[in-house]
């Protein structure tokens, strides 16, 4: 599962428990995440393998808002 849009980073940390049972129920395992880092309240492991993310705005985008990327879009 990945998270695509969260107002704050902290909004779902408070509701990762709740949002995890319930995927376990459903036979998911994982939420990937928009992070720039290790998440401390969160189990888990971050990986930077995927380099820089790349934008074209002026202002660069916040962290879990990927609702114009073309996972998104196109899906996988």
């Amino acid at each position: 599962m990945q998270l695509i849009y969260c107002r704050d980073i902290a909004e779902y940390v408070q509701c990762a428990g709740a949002i995890g049972r319930l995927l376990i129920r459903h036979y998911k395992i994982c939420v990937i995440l928009d992070s720039n880092g290790a998440i401390p309240a969160l189990a888990g492991f971050f990986s930077g393998a995927h380099g820089r993310k790349y934008f074209k705005v002026p202002h660069r985008p916040r962290l879990a808002d990927l609702t114009d990327t073309e996972l998104v879009l196109y899906g996988p």
